[in-house]
Parts: structure tokens; sequence; C-alpha cells
């Protein structure tokens, strides 16, 4: 899995490799009008328990 991840890249499906860029992009919360992490949390935390 950690071989393949860094050589096979797919954008087909989904997959384009790693870069600081969309590390950066997926690292910050980007909510929904309406939605905070409490009202997302309060959602998750019932169904992990």
């Amino acid at each position: 899995f950690v071989i393949g991840a860094f050589t096979h890249l797919d954008p087909e499906h989904g997959f384009i490799g790693y870069s600081a860029e969309l590390l950066s992009s997926n690292t910050k919360p980007d909510y929904t009008s309406g939605e905070t992490f409490f009202t997302v949390f309060g959602v998750f935390f019932p169904a992990a328990t």
C-alpha cells in the first residue's frame, strides 16, 4: 500500500498523488453555511460511541 501510494496515480478515480497544495486545502475546515464544528461533532460523536 505505501509504495503503491507513491507510484500509482489514478486521476480518473480521484487519486492525484501527494502535494503540499492538496494537504493545505484538506487541512482547513470548509463547512457549509449554517454548520460549525459543534453541529458536525454533535452528529458524529453519538454515532462513534
